[in-house]
């Protein structure tokens, strides 16, 4: 199989870069271990805040997101192979893919990785006891699934994506009897920990100690409240969210200088303005390019496939790729900046490093 470019993932972000480069003309292959393109996109039922202009004035869900961008694909030269797994490389840099009964190898000239990101879990007593859910497997299971598979639930952790679920729960007729959380503060925005409020969920931050207890299966959680009182909570369910890291495994194969920023989830890939890693033809989009927004995960995946499209050849107006270029890292910074500040400044400082690096080694 030939294609100009191969994307590894077909979530948001390897989508909006196929769309970017199939556009141009170039032929593209997308990669997805999964038998639907879409990623954790198809898991989620509620809008989606701050999207890139190209859905500008659209209330999308994650669910109508993820359609929308493989209608965006149809048109072009853009070809899903969906239940493969990327496995390696020939010296001779044809890619090989497995779907557990076959291999087979593309031929590509660029390679865009869109792996994403894996849940991390929180350890304790009791966490692996029947009822214990990370909060992506119950996102799931009410979503996708239509299965409700309890009527209490504690959340563990405060990102926004536990402000999210927490809200999907309630709706699929769950009730919240607490979110709890081992630092001092939530990780949530303030909108998001006011919307937690308005539920009128037990919030516990400042927590330790926590362990879950039943005799089969979930039946209690305990933990230690930052005021120093032991507190209990009868509950059929734990929703546990430790968080993000991108997924990097493909670095061992392709080879890409990887470098730690816990800022953007710990290890990522080094990257310049153009996503372009350290390894030739190689560019990086979505949360495997540093964990972010759904917006951000769009315009990176954007600015990839552009990228990907440039070194190709596609443009001869050299200017009016850079004129788009900046057009969308300063949406990425709209969108960022938005999200969490923290993020953006980290991403820009990481793009910095790299890119001095180079000057360096040329000269």
């Amino acid at each position: 199989m030939d294609c100009d470019v191969c994307i590894i993932g077909g979530g948001p972000s390897g989508l909006a870069a196929a769309w970017q480069a199939g556009k141009t003309g170039l032929s593209v292959i997308i990669v997805d271990e999964n038998q639907m393109l879409g990623g954790q996109l198809k898991q989620q039922r509620q809008p989606i805040q701050n999207l890139p202009d190209i859905f500008t004035n659209q209330q999308l869900t994650g669910f109508e997101l993820a359609h929308e961008l493989i209608h965006l694909i149809e048109p072009y030269d853009i070809k899903p192979l969906t239940g493969f797994s990327f496995i390696g490389v020939e010296a001779d840099g044809t890619i090989g893919v497995n779907n557990g009964r076959e291999t087979r190898k593309i031929r590509a000239k660029c390679i865009i990785v869109a792996t994403g990101a894996a849940e991390e879990p929180i350890l304790f007593p009791g966490w692996t006891l029947p009822g214990s859910f990370s909060i992506g497997a119950m996102q799931i299971l009410i979503n996708r699934e239509k299965i409700v598979p309890g009527r209490t639930a504690v959340m563990i952790g405060s990102s926004s994506r536990t402000c999210q679920v927490a809200s999907e729960m309630q709706q699929a007729g769950i009730i919240i009897a607490g979110v709890i959380e081992e630092k001092a503060k939530f990780d949530c925005s303030p909108s998001d920990l006011q919307h937690l409020k308005k539920l009128n969920i037990p919030l516990f931050a400042g927590v330790s100690k926590i362990r879950a207890e039943g005799e089969e299966e979930v039946e209690n959680i305990h933990f230690k409240a930052g005021d120093g009182k032991e507190q209990s909570i009868n509950t059929e369910l734990v929703c546990i969210d430790g968080g993000l890291s991108p997924v990097v495994e493909s670095n061992f194969i392709l080879g890409y200088q990887l470098q730690f920023n816990s800022d953007l989830g710990n290890w990522i890939p080094s990257y310049d303005s153009c996503f372009h890693t350290s390894a030739p033809n190689v560019f990086v989009a979505g949360n495997a390019a540093g964990i972010t927004s759904h917006g951000a995960i769009l315009i990176t995946g954007l600015i990839a496939g552009l990228s990907a499209a440039e070194a190709l050849g596609k443009y001869s107006n050299k200017e009016t790729v850079s004129k788009q270029r900046k057009k969308w890292w300063n949406e990425l910074k709209t969108v960022e900046m938005a999200y969490d500040s923290t993020v953006y400044q980290a991403r820009i400082q990481h793009v910095k490093q790299f890119e001095q690096l180079k000057i360096k080694q040329m000269s």
